[in-house]
């Protein structure tokens, strides 16, 4: 839990929201390699290296692919901690984006995800950063005709928090993950 609102220090409103959700309870969860030693995980999180990174997207990748399966409509927002809006010239990822406080946010449809998005697919451009913030909001609030770079306000900014269902927070070098669900 801790590190999950360290994550979401110092950044815009929705981080300061979802911080706010997470501590208001939940259940956070990590998953472990095979027979890890609990101890030497909680020493190791925080810098990475419970698991390569292309591993922690795959579990994403076939976790989003389950949820997608079971038919549940939802939607994906991923973070962007460094990009600031002017920084987007040309950047593709297959999503919308969305500008609030100056913070960058992609948006995809759960019926857009597949098996590998964001390990390969196009969400994979979007998650390059070595903290990887997510959220899985049930049912999808970002409309679909939202204008390509819609800077969004804060009423659209509280119907996502209200939805939001799961929280994921990778760790250094996205070596690991940590989810907290509703």
């Amino acid at each position: 839990m801790d590190y999950l609102q360290a994550s979401l220090e110092q950044q815009g409103t929705l981080e300061y929201c979802i911080k706010q959700l997470v501590s208001s309870g939940g259940t956070v969860s990590s998953p472990l390699p095979e027979g890890a030693d609990l101890e030497l995980v909680k020493k190791r999180f925080d810098g990475g290296g419970l698991f390569q990174a292309k591993d922690t997207r795959t579990w994403l990748d076939n976790h989003l692919a389950s949820i997608s399966k079971s038919g549940r409509q939802f939607q994906v927002i991923l973070f962007d901690v460094w990009l600031k809006q002017s920084d987007l010239k040309g950047l593709q990822c297959g999503g919308k984006i969305l500008f609030h406080d100056e913070k960058v946010y992609y948006v995809f449809n759960g019926s857009d995800i597949s098996k590998q998005s964001i390990s390969v697919g196009p969400m994979a451009r979007c998650v390059s950063s070595f903290l990887l913030i997510g959220l899985i909001i049930v049912p999808p609030v970002v409309p679909d005709a939202l204008p390509p770079g819609q800077v969004v306000g804060n009423e659209l900014i509280e119907q996502i928090v209200q939805h939001t269902q799961e929280v994921y927070v990778s760790a250094y070098d996205q070596e690991g993950i940590v989810i907290w669900q509703k």
